[in-house]
């Protein structure tokens, strides 16, 4: 298998071809797994629960444990598609996935949007695919992380996606909905534990991405065997998998609450901005990429954080009731 695999990569250009369409059988994994998570998490968990309550439920669930493994297979063909095609490539068919997401959530389990949440979840998918195709004109290369940048990213990146989990759940719990502050308003509690989730979730998977780009260099540079047993003297796989195990549980709370389209792409913007800036600090890359393509990135960047104000401020109510759910 992995002959065949190197044998591929040794023809001119069939290395790409190959990392692309294994992006693009990433991309269909991904949104199996959300559509079916969202579809377990719906009949098994009550609106508002506690994310311990959420978590039971879902392991408990076998059609849950069989959407996480499905991502996480979609996980493994990422990392594979982007050892072999660039981020250039890849990024784009990912953020094509979230398009496609939009429009089978609809179809599958029943969501429905009012017209500023579309309008939300177009910009934020518009922003997403503008970061994206912008990577044409960043630097490519193996660049070694600096531990210093990193531990501070790390640190500041925690206390962020901390700060947004505290401020999802109100004054008297730390994950639960039902707990409002008193006197305000439901419908712009919910918009705002919405964006609170998605950006804890986000951040914890951008950090994880930089521990994973950390790990990648090496790989590189040294070979897939020697430079995966020498990543683990380091803490940056461990890095990895803790951010990304954070990141999972608030990106559950918030499954389990709201629309999977605006969910999955409000914390795939959030995790996008935390990796652009985090990828500046610790690895010296560029946030806006060379020359034109710097004009669409900084553009999809101005979009996506209008799409975010838009969910905070507007008025709207998020309908978390989808078919099969308890009420």
């Amino acid at each position: 298998m992995i002959a065949a695999v190197m044998a591929t990569v040794a023809t001119p250009g069939s290395g790409e071809a190959l990392g692309a369409a294994l992006a693009a059988v990433s991309a269909f994994a991904y949104d199996v797994g959300y559509i079916v998570e969202k579809k377990a998490l719906a009949g098994s968990v009550s609106a508002g629960a506690r994310i311990s309550v959420v978590l039971a439920g879902a392991i408990r669930s076998k059609l849950w444990l069989a959407g996480f493994a499905t991502m996480l297979g979609a996980l493994a063909l990422q990392l594979i598609a982007l050892t072999l095609a660039p981020v250039s490539v890849v990024q784009p068919i990912l953020a094509g996935g979230l398009v496609a997401l939009a429009a089978a959530s609809s179809a599958l389990i029943g969501e429905h949007l009012d017209a500023r949440h579309k309008a939300a979840l177009a910009m934020v998918l518009i922003a997403v695919a503008a970061v994206a195709f912008s990577a044409r004109g960043s630097r490519a290369g193996v660049v070694h992380a600096s531990g210093t940048a990193m531990a501070a990213v790390m640190l500041v990146g925690v206390l962020v996606a901390g700060g947004s989990v505290l401020r999802s759940g109100g004054r008297y719990s730390f994950f639960s909905a039902q707990a409002l502050r008193p006197g305000r308003d439901a419908a712009a509690s919910e918009r705002h534990r919405l964006v609170s989730l998605a950006v804890a979730a986000g951040v914890l998977y951008g950090l994880g991405a930089l521990a994973e780009k950390a790990v990648a260099a090496r790989i590189s540079e040294s070979g897939v065997v020697s430079g995966a047993f020498s990543s683990l003297a380091t803490p940056y796989p461990w890095l990895f998998l803790v951010a990304t195990a954070g990141g999972l549980v608030a990106f559950q709370a918030g499954l389990a609450e709201y629309p999977v389209s605006l969910m999955a792409s409000l914390t795939n913007a959030a995790s996008t901005v935390c990796a652009l800036v985090g990828a500046r600090i610790v690895f010296g890359d560029a946030i806006l990429a060379r020359g034109g393509w710097a004009l669409l990135r900084a553009g999809g960047l101005a979009i996506g954080m209008v799409a975010v104000a838009l969910l905070w401020v507007r008025p709207g109510h998020l309908s978390r009731k989808v078919e099969g759910s308890r009420e």
